[in-house]
């Protein structure tokens, strides 16, 4: 059974089956006998290359032929329930076939898009093709139009009328001639000679190279009937062993790199009517081998490679204690790089966060009215962040490329109390009880307090965030004492406990690599952010602080992460414990002769808010709270668009036009960098200004964004301020360049190599008018194709460099440049008109009228 299909048409053959065709369906077969429907459709189990059919005919043979509209003619073979797909490749002329038709004398004619071509499966090629050559002044043939007539002829329909096919017998004229060899060259060698070789090539059909490589071989047929209709089919036996087709009257071929060895040249001709010749011209080759590859050379190898091996063998045992010291060096300095690699993330991943609390700070401290307590608070915890992420950065310069412990005696119960006030909001947002259970016999102990809070921070945060809807989180903290065989110790045990979404059981282990999480929260992104560097980062703060960390969960059921940290001061070295900052003198730089003040310019206007108005703004980031503040700040003067990835923003771009890209660099799917440069190399986007935001300001990294052709900078954590400004400033100058365009006088414009993109594409523009000022062919699609891009890509970049549609701008040109030959007062107005590209005086005054203000007998008074 089949599904409903547009019909098109129907054809019953004389096989007693009923053919369906359809334009977007395919083709049905119906088999009355079998009592049997078989339906060919493109991907389906019985294949065709299209759904789009045009035509179906079925010839005297009993033949069917099914044309479609993109992928050629179709033939079809009753034994084996499928088609053979005839395509240009096939000798038509397009893929397209308009209509079939078949002469009286049985012979197979279509027509397509480009022309005519008949059918004879005895030829090389089974189609013969006639177009512009042969007198179809318009090869587009119109679809399904098309009849035979008396006396061999035929009849197909075009766009200006029927064209009449009335194919001539054969005769004595019509036979095929044989191919001659018209020329030989060595192409990477010069010789005067190259006619003698010519000569001795038509007398033997023979030719030894001593050392050539690269050849040319021109041949023709003697047929100056139609020489611009002879095909050629040609192949080198001994590389190619598959025949290649070329048409034309300088018929020529070339191969390059040929290795020494024996070639057969071989070429067959057709003549006008597409008759093959049956027995192909042919021309030895011999290719000497070179000098570097005769036996003697292959000897002096064999010596020279014993005496670099015995040279080896000697070098290795000298070089063997530095090779072995090279490679210990290797290690640590990829040791270092990996650990510097996690820094990195971690700060970029704080630094994210941090930007979430400045943002709001920052547009209190602007004119929002907040409580005064909040604000402090909100501060203090953005300082305490930023502190913490530049000393993930420098690593604290420590010997060991890590955490340095910080030891001193804190007050466990305040302090852990302080830490579970700071998540409350957090459980409370995410509608999760967050519980406290204090079983501490001991108010005090020695740790060291901020990596403690990062460890606990971490894990209480992760407990909340992956809780469920209405989940509980319980946090208890307890003192053990644990005797040891020097002395007894105490351990601060800290056990938080939740019942959200879990960790499967394999993948506990792994849980604490860096980069890694659960396969549950993994394919659940947007629900679960992350990046997997939380963990990691807790596990190698724990055993920094001597200390231990065990996992175990179930998933929808519980997790319970349990933490053992030694507080008793003998357990710490006195290089981990804390210094006493009142006994350490403190040495401030001399800020009287430092010059803090702000540098404003002379001119205040320029400080004035240019506003720029309809312009669209595309931000990218994967932290959608971000784009959010992000688009909180600009959506008042911009219209923001956003994406989550580089993926999801250039499918974006290739349905919303914007004008101003704004992007994270560490992004899932494709990054900021990548998402750059595949823009700039794209002609519709290259033009678009693109700022770049990231954690990672170092030189190397700014480097690498601006050598991929980044347009600015932006370090996190930025100012919402400064961010806005920098946009404006990117679109002002972009709105400056535009008015510098429109002041452009007509002109041929040299394009120089240090010009950017934008200016490269406006000379070629200004050029191509210029130089086609007077064409009536001067249309946009003209422009479009000259310049390499579609209609719809150059209207776009046209409007947005130039400010206006380029028909209009073409039209200015034009009027610019009659007003130019209007002065020199060499041309009448309607010679100026012509020149111009108007096509009637009447119609350029009134366009001159209307872009002057006169008209243009007035123009020089």
């Amino acid at each position: 059974m089949i599904g409903k299909i547009h019909l098109f048409g129907i054809l019953k053959d004389s096989h007693n089956q009923i053919w369906l065709i359809s334009r977007g369906d395919g083709v049905v077969r119906i088999d009355l006998e079998k009592k049997k429907i078989y339906h060919y459709n493109e991907g389906g189990p019985l294949s065709i290359p299209s759904n789009r059919i045009v035509c179906i005919k079925e010839s005297n043979k009993g033949d069917i032929w099914i044309g479609t509209r993109g992928e050629g003619l179709l033939k079809f073979r009753p034994s084996f329930n499928d088609f053979i797909v005839y395509n240009i490749s096939s000798g038509l002329p397009s893929n397209t076939v308009c209509d079939i038709e078949e002469s009286t004398s049985g012979e197979i004619w279509v027509s397509t898009l480009n022309g005519v071509s008949k059918y004879d499966d005895s030829q090389m090629l089974p189609f013969f093709s006639f177009g512009l050559d042969d007198g179809i002044f318009n090869p587009e043939f119109n679809f399904g139009v098309g009849c035979n007539g008396p006396n061999n002829q035929l009849f197909f329909s075009s766009g200006n009328g029927f064209y009449k096919v009335a194919y001539l017998p054969k005769s004595e004229s019509s036979r095929v001639l044989p191919v001659v060899w018209t020329s030989f060259n060595i192409l990477n060698k010069k010789d005067s000679s190259a006619s003698n070789l010519l000569n001795d090539i038509i007398k033997t059909n023979k030719i030894s190279l001593a050392s050539s490589s690269s050849i040319s071989i021109g041949f023709a047929a003697l047929d100056y009937t139609n020489p611009e209709n002879i095909n050629y089919a040609y192949r080198l036996k001994g590389k190619d062993e598959e025949w290649s087709f070329i048409r034309g009257i300088n018929a020529e071929v070339q191969y390059s790199d040929l290795s020494p060895g024996e070639y057969d040249f071989q070429v067959r001709g057709s003549n006008s009517r597409g008759e093959w010749l049956n027995t192909p011209s042919e021309l030895h080759i011999t290719v000497a081998a070179n000098i570097w590859n005769t036996p003697f050379a292959w000897f002096l190898y064999v010596c020279v490679f014993i005496a670099c091996g015995i040279g080896i063998f000697y070098l290795r045992r000298r070089w063997y204690k530095l090779n072995k010291d090279l490679e210990i060096e290797q290690e640590v300095t990829e040791l270092h790089h990996k650990r510097m690699v996690q820094f990195a993330d971690l700060s970029h991943e704080i630094k994210n966060r941090l930007t979430l609390i400045l943002g709001p700070l920052e547009e209190a401290l602007h004119g929002k009215k907040v409580n005064q307590i909040v604000l402090n608070n909100l501060y203090e915890q953005a300082q305490r962040l930023k502190r913490l992420s530049d000393q993930i950065i420098h690593i604290r310069k420590n010997e060991s490329g890590g955490y340095m412990l910080n030891v001193s005696k804190e007050n466990i119960k305040n302090h852990l109390q302080h830490i579970i006030e700071e998540l409350k909001p957090l459980a409370i947002l995410k509608n999760v009880e967050l519980n406290f259970a204090n079983q501490l016999n001991t108010d005090e102990g020695w740790y060291d307090k901020e990596l403690v809070e990062i460890i606990v921070l971490n894990i209480l945060g992760n407990a909340i965030k992956y809780s469920v809807v209405n989940g509980k989180v319980k946090f208890s903290v307890s003192v053990e004492q644990e005797n040891s065989s020097s002395s007894p110790r105490e351990i601060l045990i800290i056990k938080i406990t939740d019942n959200g979404v879990g960790i499967p059981k394999e993948n506990i282990k792994k849980i604490l690599d860096p980069f890694y999480r659960g396969d549950n929260v993994r394919n659940n992104k947007k629900e679960f952010e992350g990046d997997g560097i939380g963990l990691n980062l807790v596990s190698r703060l724990i055993n920094i602080h001597h200390g231990q960390i065990c996992i175990d969960s179930e998933p929808l059921v519980f997790t319970v992460v349990e933490l053992k940290i030694p507080i008793s001061q003998d357990e710490y070295a006195n290089n981990e414990l804390k210094v006493n900052i009142k006994n350490t003198p403190i040495i401030l730089p001399d800020d009287d002769n430092i010059d803090q003040s702000i540098i404003h310019p002379n001119d205040s206007s320029i400080l004035i808010d240019d506003k720029i108005s309809g312009k669209i703004i595309l931000i990218i980031d994967d932290d959608p709270q971000i784009r959010t503040l992000l688009n909180e700040t600009l959506n008042k003067d911009f219209t923001v668009i956003e994406a989550g990835d580089g993926l999801e923003a250039l499918k974006m771009l290739e349905k919303q036009q914007v004008d101003l890209v704004l992007s994270d660099l560490s992004m899932p799917n494709m990054d900021g960098l990548t998402l750059c440069i595949q823009l700039k190399k794209d002609k519709r986007w290259s033009f678009l200004p693109f700022l770049i935001m990231t954690a990672r300001n170092s030189e190397e990294q700014r480097l690498v964004a601006f050598k991929s052709s980044v347009d600015d900078f932006i370090e996190k954590p930025f100012s919402l301020e400064l961010i806005k400004w920098r946009v404006k400033a990117m679109l002002r100058q972009q709105k400056n360049l535009v008015q510098n365009v429109q002041k452009v006088v007509v002109a041929t414009q040299l394009i120089d190599e240090s010009d950017s993109a934008d200016e490269i594409f406006i000379h070629k523009v200004v050029n191509k008018i210029d130089a086609n000022i007077g064409s009536k062919f001067l249309t946009v699609d003209y422009l479009a194709d000259e310049i390499g891009m579609s209609r719809a890509t150059f209207y776009r970049k046209m409007e947005q460099l130039f400010g206006e549609s380029p028909s209009n701008f073409i039209r200015k040109t034009r009027l610019k440049k009659s007003a130019v030959y209007i002065k020199s007062e060499k041309y009448t107005i309607s010679e100026v008109a012509f020149k111009t590209g108007f096509k009637t005086p009447n119609y350029f005054s009134k366009c001159f009228f209307k872009e002057f203000g006169v008209p243009p007998s007035n123009y020089i008074k």
